[in-house]
């Protein structure tokens, strides 16, 4: 019997839903790559704060615009979970 481990950052992730949207700042690069994930404030605990910084890193590098002149490389944003 082959048993894989929970994976504690989407078990985290998961309690995002009762009212916790935690506001994140983002720096990246022009080719969209995080060079930076700070979780400002979140009424959640660790876990969460730790599971939302993680999604951040991992879904680097980022989608670019198409036009270079609306590229922003400093980003804020709240993370608001859906079903």
């Amino acid at each position: 019997l082959l048993v894989e481990p929970e994976d504690p950052g989407r078990a985290a992730l998961g309690r995002l839903g009762e009212g916790l949207r935690p506001l994140t700042s983002v720096r990246q690069l022009p080719d969209g790559t995080v060079t930076s994930v700070v979780v400002e404030s979140c009424n959640g605990d660790d876990a969460v704060r730790r599971s939302v910084k993680n999604a951040v890193e991992k879904a680097s590098p980022l989608p670019v615009p198409e036009n270079p002149s609306l590229f922003e490389r400093n980003l804020r944003f709240v993370f608001e979970p859906t079903q």
